[in-house]
């Protein structure tokens, strides 16, 4: 596994940079910036496909960018040798995909999101099933078990209580269940193909 750490951590690496990048104009001429990027369903349905993706990477507050960098390289110390970088590649665009498509086409009622943690909740999924099968076996149950129940409560109870705070406005919770069914079966795949099996 050590032979893929350096490379599969450029993933993490080059999605942060990308967050930063598109937050700098953000932070130069304020949230108007933004719009060409986030997520805004009547844009998507008039046929701006990209901000499916590039929604996930903006950020409308310093504060909200932070935590999800930090999240981000969370997950990237305890996860990413667990796959190589192309898989990650692919887990970080069906997690984007699905988020953002289940958005679409289940809530009409979200006009607009932005931010990465639909996305990081897909590389949660997908890397605890990874060191689980890779033979860290507890890291990948102990981390499964924390995004399951974080998920619960917040289908139950909505947003945990500070996440509104940090991200500086509303939470779109359904993408964060979305972004993780999307990287868990990407997960899925990963796990298949790696073992020779059909995918």
């Amino acid at each position: 596994m050590s032979d893929r750490r350096p490379h599969s951590a450029a993933v993490f690496a080059g999605l942060g940079l990308a967050a930063l990048l598109l937050w700098m104009p953000v932070a130069a001429a304020g949230r108007r910036a933004a719009l060409p990027w986030i997520y805004q369903r009547p844009a998507v349905l008039s046929g701006e496909a990209w901000r499916l993706l590039t929604g996930h990477l903006v950020h409308l507050s310093g504060t909200h960018l932070a935590w999800n960098l930090a999240a981000l390289a969370a997950i990237g110390v305890l996860f990413a040798p667990a796959l190589r970088p192309a898989a990650w590649l692919r887990v970080a665009l069906a997690s984007a995909l699905t988020a953002g498509l289940g958005v679409l086409w289940l809530q009409p009622e979200v006009l607009a999101t932005s931010g990465l943690s639909a996305l990081l909740h897909g590389l949660v999924a997908a890397g605890a099933l990874a060191v689980a099968a890779g033979g860290r076996r507890w890291l990948g149950i102990a981390a499964f078990g924390l995004l399951a129940v974080k998920l619960l409560a917040e289908q139950l109870a909505g947003p945990l209580p500070w996440s509104s705070a940090a991200a500086g406005g509303g939470i779109a919770v359904d993408a964060h269940l979305y972004g993780a069914l999307g990287g868990l079966a990407a997960g899925l795949f990963e796990l298949r193909r790696r073992n020779g099996r059909p995918a």
